[in-house]
C-alpha cells in the first residue's frame, strides 16, 4: 500500500470595535475608533482591510501602517486595502485605523454639514469589512481578491459577478434592460451609484418573487 496523508488548513477572520457606532462631528477634534481585524491562518495569506467611506470629506482619518491600496480598487467610497500574512495557526490582529481615531478638521464650517435646504446632512457613516485567502493559487494581492469580488459597470458585468457568486461593487449608474431574477445569497455594493429599473419607476430593479428559496440581499 502507498498511504498518502493530506494536512488540511485554515484561514478565518474577524473585525470588531470597542469604541462604539454613534459619533458627534466637532471641527478640530478627534475620537477613538479602532476596528481591528484579527486572521488565523495555517497556510500564507492575503488579508483585506475593506473601507466604505460615505462621510462626504466631514471624517478624517489615516490607514495604519502595514496595509497597501489595492491597485485598481480607490473607487468611488469603497477602498480596499491588503497585507501578507505568513502562516502561523494563532491569532493575528491588525488596526486598521492608524492610532486608532477619526478626526475632523478644525476648517469644517456650518455651511459643510447642511444640505441646499438647510437641513443637517444625515446618512453619514464610515464602515469596515475582512476578508483574507490563501495566498497559493493566485498570481498575486489582486487576482486573490478578485476572486470573490467583481468591478461592474454594465448590466452585463453585472449579470454575469453575481451569476458566477461574487460580490459586485458598482463602478458606474446602470441601466437594466429588464428587471433582475435572482436566488441564493447576492451582493451588490452601490458604492455610490444608481440601478435604474427599465422603464422608470413602473417596473422592480431586482425580482424576487415566486422564488421558493431564501434569498439574502
Amino acid at each position: 500500500d502507498v498511504v498518502n496523508n493530506f494536512n488540511s488548513n485554515q484561514v478565518t477572520v474577524s473585525i470588531s470595535e470597542t469604541t462604539g457606532y454613534e459619533y458627534d462631528i466637532v471641527p478640530g477634534t478627534s475620537q477613538s475608533k479602532d476596528p481591528k481585524i484579527t486572521v488565523n491562518n495555517t497556510a500564507a495569506a492575503y488579508l483585506y482591510s475593506i473601507i466604505i467611506d460615505n462621510t462626504d470629506g466631514l471624517v478624517g482619518y489615516e490607514v495604519e501602517d502595514g496595509w497597501t491600496l489595492l491597485s485598481g480598487w480607490d473607487t468611488k467610497h469603497m477602498k480596499v486595502y491588503y497585507r501578507e500574512v505568513e502562516a502561523d495557526a494563532t491569532d493575528k490582529t491588525f488596526s486598521v485605523l492608524k492610532n486608532d481615531q477619526v478626526t475632523y478638521d478644525a476648517a469644517i464650517e456650518n455651511s459643510d454639514m447642511l444640505n441646499s435646504d438647510g437641513t443637517l446632512k444625515s446618512g453619514i457613516n464610515l464602515s469596515f469589512s475582512a476578508y483574507a485567502i490563501q495566498k497559493d493559487g493566485f498570481a498575486d494581492a489582486l487576482a486573490a481578491f478578485e476572486y470573490s469580488y467583481s468591478k461592474v459597470s454594465s448590466s452585463d458585468e453585472l449579470s454575469s459577478a453575481i451569476e458566477s457568486g461574487k460580490k459586485a461593487v458598482m463602478t458606474a449608474d446602470i441601466s437594466l434592460p429588464e428587471s433582475m431574477r435572482m436566488s441564493g445569497e447576492v451582493y451588490i455594493f452601490g458604492n455610490g451609484y444608481d440601478l435604474i429599473s427599465p422603464d422608470g419607476d413602473s417596473q422592480r430593479v431586482i425580482d424576487v418573487n415566486g422564488e421558493t428559496e431564501p434569498v439574502v440581499l
